[in-house]
């Protein structure tokens, strides 16, 4: 199958890890442990955002702070653990390892995921509707470069896609979960990126609720 995006790199799990308490819980989702944050207000639960987390899963602090973030602006927030409890960071550190990420943990995993994934898909989508598509980029990206995004929105355009493409300069592939909150720039970009998403998927819900008007 023919893709839009460059294999990972060393930019795929070089992370800073961010403060804070996560407020979400572990469950079970079709059949797979789930990280779910919940909304405060019960009725806000049927907005749902699905988190397909990096290598470092949906447990890690960083992951788990944006989808509270979500969840505290009213969606019900779920991500599952296609890792199955063995994310990237329990292979890092290892002799001969490092920041590498040419090892055996990728195509096992990659295996794993596509196993686990689909089902837990097609549930919640049967529950819960299709999606429309947004993009969050950056300048320097080394998996997603400029004429991989170019393709991607001929291929938005081609199927007649809603979607949004935004791109930050100034920063790197990761920045939106694994940047340094001390560099201002990388700070803004990251609080920014989650804002828009957020924003993003306000307009969605709200379009889906608009009442139809025939002239």
């Amino acid at each position: 199958m023919a893709t839009i995006a460059r294999s990972p790199g060393d930019c795929c799990i070089k992370t800073v890890e961010h403060s804070g308490t996560a407020q979400g819980t572990i469950e079970k989702f079709a059949g797979v442990d789930t990280y779910v944050s919940r909304p405060a207000e019960l009725s806000e639960q049927r907005r749902v955002i699905l988190f397909f987390a990096d290598v470092y899963g949906p447990f890690f602090l960083n992951s788990q702070l944006i989808m509270d973030y979500w969840a505290s602006n009213g969606y019900l927030v779920l991500a599952l653990d296609y890792f199955e409890g063995d994310p990237v960071q329990n292979h890092l550190g290892k002799v001969g390892k490092n920041y590498s990420i040419e090892f055996d943990f990728v195509p096992g995993k990659m295996i794993r995921a596509k196993q686990i994934t689909p089902d837990w898909i097609d549930a919640v989508k049967e529950q819960f509707g299709t999606s429309q598509t947004q993009w969050l980029t950056v300048e320097i990206d080394h998996t997603f470069p400029l004429e991989f995004r170019r393709r991607a929105e001929d291929i938005m355009v081609e199927i007649k896609a809603t979607y949004h493409i935004q791109v930050f300069s100034g920063v790197t592939h990761g920045f939106s979960l694994r940047g340094n909150v001390d560099d201002p720039v990388a700070k803004w970009a990251k609080e920014q990126s989650a804002s828009t998403i957020l924003s993003w998927f306000d307009n969605s819900c709200a379009a889906e609720q608009r009442p139809e008007v025939k002239l």
